[in-house]
């Protein structure tokens, strides 16, 4: 095995476990087993509009300067893939999934105009390891393009099977799911390309935790909010 295949081994492991995997917050485990009032879906639909729209879809961006051209290329053509056709647009079918759940088109530009601060706080945190080096972008954007297709496409799987969103308004899930393993092996080579030693790859992976980390503030924050809403 070599040094960078051992390294995406233990990225993994460090993905795979309760602390950093995306899906282990309370939020994304009551939605996924049905357990997430329905009533939830308007409000966290808007909440969690930034994560994907306006600023919140370019973080992946912060990172260009710092890549070499063939890879700023490659994060470049995804951008101009999803700006030319509106079927594969995360943004835009976002939306079509938030107008589905009840939320209105003010709602959601509100929500970008002036995102919570959790959610915020995240999509900041990657950005801001994206400016700071590409090796410590390289391990963000292994724990994050790993884990968001396997997210986006099981809370698309609950929307479907326990909250009977039609399939007009799972687009976004379903193109989610359908571009992991395109983004899993670019992560790969972004991994390959610039942790290139032990310091490297130390920085990198304490970087991808740090982001899990935030992932999980997030999470669970917002799920405090929906409860609070319930009161």
């Amino acid at each position: 095995m070599s040094p960078a295949e051992e390294f995406l081994s233990r990225l993994a492991e460090d993905a795979a476990h309760p602390s950093a995997s995306f899906l282990e917050p309370t939020l994304w485990k009551s939605l996924e087993t049905g357990g997430a009032p329905p009533e939830w879906l308007r409000p966290l639909a808007s909440v969690l509009f930034p994560l994907v729209g306006g600023t919140g879809r370019n973080a992946l961006f912060s990172k260009v300067s710092n890549l070499e051209m063939e890879h700023a290329r490659t994060i470049f053509q995804q951008l101009y893939d999803g700006l030319s056709d509106p079927a594969r647009d995360p943004e835009k079918q976002w939306r079509r999934f938030a107008i589905f759940v009840g939320s209105t088109d003010e709602e959601l530009d509100r929500a970008l105009e002036d995102p919570v601060l959790e959610v915020a706080g995240f999509v900041n945190q990657a950005r801001w390891f994206g400016h700071r080096s590409a090796h410590e972008a390289a391990g963000v954007a292994y724990i994050v393009e790993t884990q968001l297709p396997i997210l986006w496409g099981t809370v698309g799987d609950a929307l479907r099977k326990h909250y009977r969103v039609p399939e007009e308004g799972l687009g976004f899930f379903g193109l989610e799911r359908e571009q992991g393993p395109a983004r899993t092996q670019f992560v790969h080579r972004l991994i390959s390309a610039y942790c290139v030693n032990g310091t490297k790859r130390y920085e990198a992976r304490r970087a991808a935790r740090e982001v899990a980390w935030c992932w999980h503030a997030m999470s669970e924050q917002v799920h405090a909010r929906l409860l609070g809403l319930e009161t």
